[in-house]
């Protein structure tokens, strides 16, 4: 794990005893803390992939969907590494060795893997799955939508593929990435129909969940063994008025409970349980806020809160780190003890933004990378 670094101040002399409540536009150089920002092509969606040593940020040339340009900075400085020019990205994913990126290709993707440091494709593969939505796992890279397919990511082989997982609908275009997660050998998708959960083997079924009132997956699942000797959990995120669901051994339900308009736009669930949701308002859009709620792993029952002015459209995280981003360009981070925001800026373009312990990296849709120090 990364070194812990003393906290730069967000907001200068103004931030003592009031961090909570200080926000900065951002300046052309970036905000107080800003260790280092560089030039990239305009953002993409596709939020900064952060590994031990390097960013990889994705960008969109000529103002199109397609083609679009990788680029690889060192973490430390912000000097690039290397570019590369692609055609239509769907999804991506990155580990200290390789980014994996898919190409869009008629009724498949390619899956391609550009080493780290050089840039150089170590090997690329054709996939049914469009592999919009990516997760790693102890060498094996999943990629799915409209079907699962497991990848070594030594040699680029496919471990093996399913066309239909029961209770999960691959229908969805670029389908959010953070609704695949594997870990330890397990593989769990939420989509429309619930989530499915597949031993990442061999693809087996292990179980599947369909909640009652459940229209749609919005995000998750994150999914949590902890260590309170009370086995697997699996936190998934949808909207309306069933919009959170702990799920234990085998898909049993333990609880699900709603937010009222609000759509869960992300899930923490390293240390306390953390969830960032949106509200959708009322008449003419009226009303409109986002909150990041502390939840009682135990219940599901609410026992905090931070409240934000806008919805909170996208998230990232690490172990220590859970970043939310709100529908009005702020970014906070928050520690995976519920403290914070510990760093708070609402920047004067769109953005998305990635992040590791020690860091927050935000993407510019007006071409900037940033690297922001967000340590205590």
């Amino acid at each position: 794990m990364p070194s812990r670094r003393t906290l730069l101040a967000a907001c200068g002399t103004a931030v003592v005893g009031s961090l909570a409540g200080c926000v900065d536009s951002l300046g052309i150089g970036g905000p107080e803390g800003t260790e280092w920002t560089t030039d990239v092509t305009d953002t993409f969606d596709p939020a900064p992939l952060v590994a031990s040593e390097t960013v990889v940020a994705v960008g969109v040339r000529d103002g199109g969907i397609e083609p679009t340009r990788v680029h690889a900075v060192e973490k430390a400085t912000g000097e690039s590494r290397w570019t590369a020019d692609l055609g239509r990205l769907t999804g991506t994913a990155v580990d200290d060795d390789h980014v994996y990126v898919g190409l869009h290709g008629g009724d498949g993707a390619t899956v391609v893997a550009f080493d780290l440091r050089s840039g150089d494709r170590v090997w690329e593969r054709r996939v049914d799955s469009l592999a919009s939505a990516t997760a790693l796992d102890d060498g094996t890279l999943y990629v799915a939508n409209r079907g699962l397919t497991a990848i070594d990511t030594a040699d680029g082989s496919v471990r093996w593929h399913r066309n239909r997982l029961d209770g999960t609908r691959f229908t969805i275009l670029a389908a959010p990435e953070d609704q695949l997660t594997a870990s330890d050998g397990r593989v769990y998708y939420g989509g429309g129909g619930g989530v499915v959960a597949v031993d990442g083997s061999d693809g087996t079924e292990r179980w599947t969940w369909s909640g009652e009132d459940w229209r749609t997956t919005t995000a998750g699942p994150d999914r949590f063994d902890g260590s309170t000797g009370d086995g697997e959990r699996v936190y998934v995120g949808g909207e309306d008025a069933v919009s959170l669901a702990r799920l234990d051994a085998g898909g049993t339900e333990r609880w699900t409970r709603g937010f009222g308009r609000a759509r869960v736009a992300g899930i923490h669930a390293e240390g306390v349980l953390q969830v960032a949701t949106g509200t959708r308002g009322g008449f003419g859009g009226s009303g409109r806020f986002g909150t990041v709620y502390e939840v009682d792993p135990a219940d599901g029952s609410e026992t905090d809160e931070f409240r934000f002015d806008a919805p909170i459209r996208r998230t990232a995280s690490s172990d220590e780190s859970f970043v939310v981003v709100t529908e009005e360009n702020e970014v906070s981070r928050f520690e995976s003890d519920g403290t914070g925001p510990d760093l708070r800026h609402t920047f004067d373009a769109g953005v998305t933004a990635g992040t590791d312990d020690d860091g927050v990296y935000v993407h510019t849709d007006d071409g900037r990378l940033l690297a922001v120090d967000a340590t205590g």
